[in-house]
């Protein structure tokens, strides 16, 4: 991974994330809501960045960052996947 920059849509091997990791973060903590699993990752700058992590394949997705732990989980709390069909409308 180029920096610290990751984009939304991106995917990171556990290998890839903590090369990541130990590069820009300071502390990570996994979070599980909403059948989620996530990893919550204060950076150097203080921001947290929120990946949701796979739990079949093992990869990372970054998703966005909150400015802080409990603005985070908050984030992770309030989203959840759509479990019923749906069909999107272009």
């Amino acid at each position: 991974m180029d920096g610290n920059i990751i984009w939304k849509g991106e995917s990171m091997t556990p290998t890839e994330f903590q090369e990541w990791f130990n590069e820009n973060g300071t502390y990570r903590e996994t979070y599980y809501s909403n059948n989620i699993t996530y990893e919550l990752v204060i950076m150097k700058d203080g921001w947290v960045g929120i990946l949701e992590r796979d739990d079949y394949n093992g990869n990372y997705y970054p998703q966005i960052q909150a400015r802080d732990l409990n603005h985070a989980k908050s984030w992770c709390t309030m989203t959840e996947r759509i479990n019923v069909p749906f069909q999107v409308i272009a």
